[in-house]
């Protein structure tokens, strides 16, 4: 999004809303994770394990079901470059640290309309910290084995 809405803003101000927007992204998250925290707090006697470990692995067996695919299906468009074509490499990290992160996935657990949202906010809760703290922590040594550069600056292609 800042690549389309930085152009609309004066020079000037660019810095302080680039600021401010990060600011209020660190707070949203730090709201978030507090929630998800009491949450965890709140229901520590835990008999529901084995909900948390299926719907991790219905979640891991989805993003693997999206992502492969999908890429397969735009890497044999007609017309697309080499250049242009995801690497299998590139695929296997966006499995990897394309997870559940947050804040839309618990804001809607806990407006689940159900007898059951109990359940959902505690697996949504797991699911969060499992994917943030297990794939999360463990992107940079992923990204080490597969050989992926990383710090290297964005291609800024103007169309």
């Amino acid at each position: 999004m800042r690549h389309y809405a930085i152009k609309n803003i004066a020079e000037q101000y660019r810095d302080m809303v680039v600021d401010m927007v990060h600011m209020l992204a660190l707070m949203s998250d730090l709201c978030i994770f507090f929630s998800v925290g009491i949450n965890i707090v709140l229901q520590a006697p835990y008999e529901k394990a084995n909900f948390i470990m299926v719907t991790t692995g219905l979640c891991l067996v989805g993003r693997m079901c999206n992502i492969f695919p999908l890429c397969g299906l735009y890497n044999i468009l007609p017309g697309r470059k080499e250049a242009d074509r995801i690497p299998f490499a590139d695929q296997i990290v966006m499995f990897h640290s394309g997870g559940l992160r947050g804040a839309i996935a618990y804001s809607l657990a806990i407006g689940f309309p159900s007898q059951n949202q109990p359940y959902v906010i505690d697996a949504t809760v797991w699911i969060i910290l499992i994917t943030v703290f297990i794939a999360g922590g463990s992107t940079v040594p992923i990204l080490k084995a597969l050989g992926i550069q990383m710090g290297v600056e964005d291609d800024e292609k103007e169309e």
